[in-house]
């Protein structure tokens, strides 16, 4: 005797009622994906469904992860870009300051120092074959740079400079026993002759250069050849060259 049917086939074989979509039948497949497209597509992204998106215009899928290596090559981009873009604007920073500084006449170069020439002078007056100049007193604002004897076989020099008026014009003491046009040669680019002057009732001759930028006071006398030079005026050159002293 055959055992009497209990349920029907779906509940035979799915041991649940016909309404559970577990098993089977005909609603299956309107609820359930086939098992080959679920998991191909999450095999393919790592099962990172949520941090999957197509690429526009294509059906291939880019995930989460390559969004951000994307997003941080991006960034780096962006920060060489800005580093390059700060390196330049520092250069042109640097160029323009430098460019105001050669407007502007650049830096001051360092003044020279001031120094005493007793010594110098002592000596040239003991060895010298001619009676050695220099100033009696020192006008305020000069400071003597420069102070020099030799003695080359015959030839004997004496050299006093002093710079002036906030150290921006120079003036210079020379005597040689050299010829004038030699002395003159040595001693200062002005070569350009003007007018005799008249120094403490003594004829100077006179010279400049080209551009009148430095003037010179000639006195040649008794084989010695005295040359008062410099930037300064003919009138300063003047006034020191009448307070020149042997003594």
């Amino acid at each position: 005797m055959k055992p009497p049917r209990q349920g029907s086939l779906h509940q035979r074989r799915c041991g649940v009622p016909r309404g559970n979509h577990r098993c089977g039948g005909p609603d299956q497949t309107r609820s359930w994906r086939p098992w080959s497209r679920v998991t191909v597509s999450e095999v393919a992204n790592g099962n990172r469904g949520a941090n999957c998106r197509k690429a526009a215009g294509g059906s291939a899928c880019v995930s989460g992860d390559n969004e951000g290596v994307s997003e941080a090559r991006r960034g780096y981009q962006r920060s060489a870009g800005g580093l390059a873009g700060a390196i330049v604007m520092s250069l042109l920073l640097i160029s323009a300051i430098w460019a105001l500084r050669q407007i502007s006449g650049g830096e001051a170069a360092d003044p020279a120092p001031t120094i005493d020439y007793t010594q110098s002078l002592t000596e040239a007056r003991r060895n010298a074959s001619f009676e050695v100049l220099a100033p009696e007193v020192v006008p305020p604002g000069w400071r003597a740079t420069t102070a020099r004897w030799e003695v080359e076989g015959d030839r004997e020099v004496w050299h006093l400079g002093f710079v002036i008026d906030g150290d921006t014009d120079y003036v210079g003491l020379d005597q040689r026993t050299e010829p004038e046009k030699d002395a003159l040669r040595a001693t200062t680019p002005a070569d350009q002759p003007k007018a005799t002057v008249s120094v403490g009732g003594v004829t100077w001759k006179t010279f400049t250069t080209s551009d009148e930028d430095e003037s010179a006071l000639v006195l040649p006398q008794d084989g010695v050849t005295t040359i008062v030079s410099g930037t300064a005026s003919e009138t300063v050159l003047r006034g020191f060259a009448e307070s020149l002293s042997p003594e």
